[in-house]
């Protein structure tokens, strides 16, 4: 899901995004390190887990505005998941990305939710950005095209999704 807009990217790239759709060849990606200079640097410290929940790499709760979209932003709208773009169906921009993600059913498992808060292990978003779609009886490629979240983002979406993925 996440990837597509990445720096370096072409549209193209995106033909093999497959959140929802049928997978098509990936011939053509282009191999991204998925960091760009745009991730945070934190200490190891700062993930904390107690009895009320999960906190963010900043210490406190992941916030899906201030925490998860930004991922949407940076990594999938441009190009492939907003109006216009090749994954138009499976839109992330900020004004319609958690109502796409949350509670609805995947195109491609349509037995799983994107998203189902609190439960990683049914939230096919979790999937598709561990590679791991195929392992539930999905399909199509992982997110992001061409490599894989930063660890510290992926954390925050783990995070937010454990903690009931609130908007």
């Amino acid at each position: 899901m996440v990837g597509c807009a990445a720096l370096g990217l072409s549209l193209s790239g995106c033909d093999g995004d497959d959140m929802g759709d049928s997978d098509s060849a990936t011939t053509g990606e282009t191999e991204t390190t998925g960091t760009s200079g745009d991730s945070e640097t934190e200490g190891s410290t700062g993930d904390t887990e107690s009895s009320t929940g999960s906190t963010s790499t900043s210490g406190g709760p992941v916030d899906y505005v201030a925490d998860i979209q930004p991922i949407w932003d940076s990594r999938c709208v441009v190009g492939c998941h907003t109006p216009g773009g090749s994954k138009a169906a499976i839109p992330l921009d900020p004004d319609v990305s958690y109502d796409t993600l949350v509670g609805k059913p995947s195109v491609q498992l349509p037995s799983m939710n994107m998203v189902e808060p609190g439960d990683l292990d049914t939230s096919y978003l979790w999937h598709k950005l561990n590679k791991q779609q195929g392992d539930v009886g999905g399909s199509g490629s992982s997110m992001p095209l061409g490599g894989m979240l930063p660890a510290d983002e992926l954390a925050k979406v783990e995070t937010w999704i454990k903690d009931g993925a609130q908007s």
